[in-house]
Order: structure tokens, then sequence, then C-alpha cells
């Protein structure tokens, strides 16, 4: 059975239906064609709240977002349950881990909404940090919430569509300027840090100062994502790499 914490190549032994990898890519392209076809127009977003956190799903025509919001648990507790029941893993229990953290994960997006946590830039991926350390050093993280926590699966998922995110066309209105910086420019940084953490200060773990580098010299949270699935660097560098 593969788990999270197997790297499996696309093009190896195993067959497609078992790899991790290939799951990310046709739940990624699913995700896109429903996008395309207008089956699925927008994702709802955690807004701004000052006192009251319901504001923060409220619309800007008075409805809110609580129906959108269990459409989106739905369809991707659907479409993560048939990739584990393949993978022979508990559908039943990832269900209930899943739930746990979707609604941590929402959790986060609300306290970074608020507008006085929002002004001192304290980002969600700070909170799902916090989040995470307090369970795991008071009460410990259960079995089933385990069962969850597919987190290179859902990374791997997320960088595909990241890279759709960023089509030629956006690059191109940047003009020569910005296809230089993000051609020439942030390369070099990364190289540069990757050489400086390495050769100069001495860091042993090289994947963990890949996933340093390359958050620091494109775009944060999601370059150290990126950066860790392809580096096969460990949850412990990327906890550390978004801290």
């Amino acid at each position: 059975m593969t788990t999270s914490e197997e790297f499996i190549p696309i093009g190896g032994k195993v067959s497609a239906l078992k790899s991790e990898d290939w799951w990310s890519v046709w739940i990624g392209v699913l995700i896109l064609i429903l996008a395309a076809t207008g089956l699925v127009s927008h994702a709802p977003k955690i807004g701004t709240w000052t006192t009251n956190p319901l504001d923060a799903y409220t619309t800007k025509d008075g409805g809110n977002i609580f129906v959108s919001l269990l459409f989106l648990w739905g369809g991707l507790s659907l479409v993560f349950m048939s990739c584990v029941r393949v993978l022979g893993g508990r559908v039943w229990t990832f269900l209930l881990g899943f739930t746990v953290i979707m609604l941590l994960a929402e959790a986060s997006f609300l306290l970074e909404g608020q507008v006085a946590i929002k002004a001192k830039d304290l980002p969600y991926a700070l909170w799902a940090l916090l989040f995470g350390l307090l369970i795991s050093n008071t009460v410990g993280v259960p079995g089933w919430l385990l069962e969850g926590v597919k987190s290179e699966l859902y990374i791997k998922t997320g960088l595909v569509l990241l890279g759709a995110e960023i089509l030629f066309g956006n690059l191109v209105k940047l003009g020569p300027p910005g296809l230089f910086v993000g051609w020439t420019v942030v390369p070099i940084c990364v190289v540069f840090m990757y050489w400086f953490g390495v050769k100069v200060l001495g860091m042993s773990n090289r994947p963990f100062v890949m996933v340093i580098a390359a958050s620091t010299s494109v775009c944060g949270v999601s370059a150290a994502i990126a950066a860790a699935a392809a580096s096969k660097a460990t949850k412990e560098d990327l906890t550390l790499g978004v801290a």
C-alpha cells in the first residue's frame, strides 16, 4: 500500500492506480475540467471580520458561503476518498480525519481574516502550524486523524493547480522586465541561497536548505511546498521552512 510518506516516481513499476503521483494529477485535472466547463465557477473564500466571526462568511449581496463550503467539503471528500479506497486505506476513517483537518484549515483562514491579526500580517500558515503544535504536544495526534493526513497527496494536487494558474499569457503581460525577473533573478537568488546555506553555513540537510531558499526567493508558503515535494524534504523540514 502506498502511504503519504513514500515516494513513487511516475513511470515506475507501481501501477498508475496505486501511485499517489498519478492520483494527484488526475484529481488536479478533474478540478481544472470542472472549472473550465463552468460546473465549478469559484471556490468559497472566507472574508474579513472585526468582532463577529460570522461576518467572514457573509457575501457582498448579503448571503453566506456556508452552503458553498459544504459543497467544497463534499466534493473534495468524494475525490480523495476514491483515491484512498483504491490505495487500500480506511475510507470512513479517512473521511473523519479529513473533515477535522478541513475544519482546522478553515479556522486558520478565519483567524487570518480578523482585521487586527491581518494588520499584523500573521498568515493562515502560522495558525495552522500552531494548531498542529498544540494538538501534537497536548493530547497527541490520534490514529483516526492521521488517516486524513495525506500530506504529499494534498501537496502534489495543489502543485498541479498552482502550475495551471500561472498561464503563459499572464507572463507575457508582464513584459520583458517581468520575464527577466521571473526567469533570471529568481533562479539566481535560489541558487545563491542554496549555495550559501550548504557551503557557507555548512547546513547538511540539503532538502531543508532548498525549501528555505525557494520560499524566501519566490513566494513563501507555495514555493516552500513545491520545493519540499521536489527535493523530497520531510514534513518537519517543510514545517520549519514555513515557520
